[in-house]
Parts: structure tokens; C-alpha cells; sequence
């Protein structure tokens, strides 16, 4: 009878031990979500701010002038950020004489042209690549 009443003792306590673990993880996940959250909308601010200078460019038709802006931004941004290159591609885009990567040239079909603009981005939500083409 003691032996079956000190294992009973012995069982109610590997329980409450297991009861103890369980809420001490479940605390633990509960702290960190909220750490995760906010890594997540901090990466997509910081996406949309790297974005934004480019945007303005998509939403409507842009003549050679424009387009040549455009242009000047993303090689300015690829000199300085070797690491997260911005490509530019389409009609009148090519690579400047001679090659340097990140860097291009824009010699428009006819000066009265229109352009549109398009994106396509990183799965992190960060454009990766403009192309300039057909009018929208």
C-alpha cells in the first residue's frame, strides 16, 4: 500500500511538471510573437521606402524626359548600393559605353515617344527589376 501510494505521488508530480513545461512555452511563444510582428512591418516600411522613388514613374505614362530621370535614379542608387542592384530594362535601355554594371543608358525611338513603366519585385517586396516599354 505505500509503495502504490508514493507512486501516486510520483505520477501527480511528473504531471504538474509537464503542466509547468507547457505553460512556461506557451508564455514563451505569447512574448515572442509579438517580436515577429513588428520584424514584419518594419520590413514592409522598409520596402515601401525603397520603393517610393520609383512608384511615382508607374503610375502614369512618361515621355523621354522622365524616363531618362527614371533612368538617372537607378544608377545612382546601383553606385551606391553594389549589393542590392536595381535593373532597368526595355525600349531605349541599354548598358553604358563602355559596360559597368548597375549603370545604363536611355536613347528613346523618337523624341516625342511615351513609355510605360512597370515593376516587378523581390519576394521580401523590394522592387528588383523596372521595365520600360509600351505606353499603359
Amino acid at each position: 500500500m505505500e509503495n502504490a501510494s508514493k507512486a501516486l505521488i510520483i505520477a501527480g508530480a511528473i504531471l504538474l511538471a509537464i503542466l509547468l513545461i507547457s505553460i512556461g512555452i506557451m508564455v514563451f511563444n505569447a512574448a515572442t510573437a509579438p517580436v515577429d510582428q513588428g520584424a514584419d512591418i518594419a520590413t514592409g516600411q522598409t520596402a515601401t521606402m525603397f520603393n517610393s522613388p520609383w512608384e511615382a514613374f508607374g503610375r502614369r505614362n512618361q515621355n523621354a524626359t522622365q524616363v531618362r530621370q527614371l533612368m538617372n535614379q537607378v544608377n545612382s542608387h546601383n553606385r551606391q548600393n553594389a549589393n542590392n542592384m536595381v535593373l532597368l530594362q526595355g525600349t531605349g535601355i541599354g548598358p553604358t559605353n563602355p559596360p559597368v554594371q548597375g549603370q545604363f543608358t536611355f536613347n528613346p525611338p523618337n523624341a516625342g515617344a511615351m513609355f510605360g513603366v512597370t515593376f516587378t519585385h523581390h519576394d521580401n517586396g523590394f522592387i528588383n527589376n523596372i521595365i520600360i516599354g509600351a505606353p499603359q
